[in-house]
């Protein structure tokens, strides 16, 4: 599927199934910036220019419904309107608005937005697995840089179980990668209606629509600064609601009763979740956290089971206080719930899971290291699958894994199995076999590790956290 030419990487798709206009991204190599040339393709739509550059073709910013403005705006998508001319997608179309508080954000007040772009190899695209990228942001930041593989990180992730639980995407993809989201067992993962319309209310309120019987006239006439300055910014303020029509059921619920799209499941996370926010904890205060800091974080976050949870992770066992705080977080919040998922989907589907283990990984560029080591932290994953000017160069060891990983996120896509020949063996998860491979460019490399002993998972399951 890919070609030695320069370091290799997963083409970025919008958030959206790619079937509005009869094309998707695949997995293809990074060209050669040595040749670029037109490229000229026809979709069901009307036909696109694109670029050829070395091995690659690309096509940015292909309409995937009506623009969402006037008449249309928070409406339900409609089809985009067929072209006669080529229509050039020669670069990137806008992002859609979002807060630019985060360095993760993609400045933009622009809700003509609904694109989709698309990567194949520079030959015939005919009969290659198809991958559907999920970009991850909260719900709130980002923007998207068969057989189709639906996969997602982070909020894209907990988008990519949404599809598996709703009825009517069933039938448009044949396998899902899920990466950095704990779909089952997260308090936090889904909202019901009465909340999600709770926070529409408040939201309303704040953009000063308070009458509810106008509210939806109100807010239609406002910009979109003034919504983007009433929403809730942040990692909670939107998440998946659970409306009874697209998504009867939450995934969780789905995954457990077994009523969902089943196919096979590639799922996982990176060791360190957390780091990045308990580094910028340090940050913000321009000081390392302390013994008592530590303390007094695990107490304000687990009350009663404080001691439980400090005695579980003793500080003695770690490098500093901050590692040891990293280690509880990504536990309680990522990892505990992520591995309740695996055990969950693979009651009924091939679960193939992971922990991307890798202790020295890059980090966001311009953003300055705190005083602890990072490991690899949420988000860091996307630094070894997609070329992404967010994050530092990767070293050579490191770009060796980054070619394995894609390695095997391609022939999952292509086969719905990882494993192959020249790499190390990824065995399916079972109930009765949990494996997880590890993956790492370090000493320890590719192969299994007990991901349940390593995450405390007994400890936490037992909590109820």
């Amino acid at each position: 599927m890919f070609t030695k030419a320069g370091k290799r990487h997963l083409a970025i798709t919008t958030a959206i199934l790619a079937t509005a206009v009869g094309c998707a991204s695949a997995v293809q190599a990074e060209a050669s910036p040595k040749h670029t040339a037109s490229a000229l393709v026809r979709t069901d739509n009307g036909p696109v220019r694109g670029t050829t550059t070395g091995t690659a073709r690309t096509f940015q910013g292909i309409p995937y419904a009506a623009p969402p403005t006037k008449g249309l705006r928070w409406k339900a998508p409609q089809p985009a309107k067929p072209w006669g001319a080529p229509l050039d997608t020669l670069k990137p179309r806008s992002a859609c608005p979002q807060p630019s508080d985060q360095p993760i954000a993609i400045p933009s007040d622009n809700e003509d937005c609904l694109y989709l772009n698309v990567t194949t190899p520079a030959g015939t695209a005919k009969g290659l697995p198809v991958i559907v990228w999920i970009h991850g942001g909260s719900f709130v930041y980002g923007d998207g840089a068969g057989n189709v593989t639906l996969m997602g990180q982070s909020a894209g992730g907990y988008s990519v179980c949404a599809h598996m639980a709703a009825p009517g995407s069933a039938g448009l993809f044949d396998r899902a990668i899920v990466q950095s989201a704990g779909c089952v067992g997260s308090p936090d993962s889904t909202h019901t209606l009465k909340q999600a319309r709770t926070a529409g209310i408040a939201m309303a309120k704040a953009a000063g629509c308070p009458d509810r019987k106008t509210a939806d006239r109100c807010l239609r006439g406002k910009s979109t600064a003034e919504v983007l300055a009433a929403s809730e910014s942040g990692h909670e303020g939107y998440i998946l609601t659970v409306d009874g029509k697209v998504l009867p059921k939450s995934p969780a619920d789905a995954f457990a009763s077994g009523t969902f799209n089943k196919v096979p499941v590639l799922y996982g996370s990176t060791h360190d979740e957390e780091a990045g926010r308990i580094g910028g904890m340090e940050m913000a205060t321009g000081k390392a956290l302390t013994a008592d800091d530590y303390v007094k974080q695990v107490t304000g976050a687990f009350g009663k089971n404080a001691g439980a949870v400090l005695a579980e992770y003793p500080l003695n066992a770690y490098g500093s206080p901050s590692e040891a705080l990293t280690a509880v977080m990504t536990d309680a919040n990522w990892s505990t719930p992520i591995f309740t998922t695996q055990r969950t989907l693979a009651r009924h589907v091939p679960v193939y899971a992971y922990d991307l283990t890798e202790a020295t990984s890059p980090y966001f560029k311009g953003i300055p290291r705190p005083s602890f080591p990072l490991g690899t932290g949420h988000m860091i994953d996307l630094a070894y699958l997609f070329d992404n000017a967010l994050f530092e160069p990767l070293t050579t060891p490191q770009a060796r894994l980054a070619n394995a990983m894609i390695d095997y996120w391609s022939r999952f896509a292509r086969a719905g199995d990882p494993s192959h020949s020249g790499s190390p063996t990824w065995e399916r998860f079972t109930a009765d076999k949990p494996y997880t491979q590890a993956l790492s460019a370090g000493r320890n490399g590719i192969g299994r590790t007990d991901f349940a002993a390593d995450h405390h998972y007994t400890f936490w399951n037992a909590l109820g956290r």
